[in-house]
């Protein structure tokens, strides 16, 4: 679920924030984002288990950027996200692959109708920043997770030397320079642990992303 402040963003707007993947010069608002979206996914990769036998849940899938990647590197991949237009967009490229060991699903993240234990591995890239219940959205990957299955989520971190960007001066800016919707939730390191203890999960390694965003791979207990 994401909340009512960026809602029309991802309803709206899903392919112009695919485009903020494409290499661009760095000498470009889009072009900073472009390379730090390319670093997350570094270490996104670095962060997913390595064996190809792995049945992947894409929590956020957005325009399936990520998915195409381990679409080959997968037994098969789940993506889930709440907008339709993204899962079009997602359709489209997914299409071009050469498996087809993939499968898109249109759900709240906190209600996705799949039986529980189905993956071996998660990740949430850039969904936690914008849903109103981020607990409610890691219980839902805990219940779908096999015992001691993996989960990789990017969130928000506070404090931040971007910090200024989530005032409404900043937000503004967000907005007309960088085109990017307002962050809804940023987290502490003791608010980290407090999320991920109490839904079921242990942090096994954390990263801080340009001071920016945490990066936490995390196991089911």
């Amino acid at each position: 679920m994401k909340r009512m402040g960026s809602d029309q963003y991802w309803k709206s707007q899903a392919a112009l924030f695919a485009r903020l993947y494409e290499k661009k010069s760095m000498s470009s608002p889009s072009g900073i984002v472009a390379l730090f979206l390319k670093q997350r996914t570094d270490i996104l990769s670095h962060f997913m288990p390595k064996t190809k036998n792995q049945k992947i849940l894409d929590v956020g899938c957005g325009s399936g950027i990520h998915m195409v990647e381990y679409v080959p590197r997968c037994k098969s991949i789940t993506g889930v996200d709440y907008s339709k237009q993204m899962l079009d967009v997602a359709t489209v490229e997914l299409q071009k692959t050469k498996k087809r060991n993939w499968k898109l699903v249109q759900a709240d993240a906190t209600r996705i109708s799949l039986p529980s234990g189905t993956f071996d591995s998660a990740y949430a890239m850039g969904l936690l920043d914008y849903v109103e219940h981020p607990k409610k959205v890691c219980l839902e990957v805990h219940r779908l997770l096999k015992p001691n299955g993996i989960f990789v989520v990017s969130i928000p971190k506070n404090p931040s030397l971007f910090g200024f960007l989530r005032t409404p001066f900043g937000k503004r800016i967000k907005k007309t320079i960088f085109r990017l919707p307002q962050i809804d939730n940023a987290m502490t390191e003791e608010m980290l642990q407090t999320l991920f203890s109490s839904t079921g999960f242990s942090m096994q390694k954390k990263i801080s992303l340009w001071s920016a965003m945490w990066m936490i791979k995390a196991i089911k207990k």
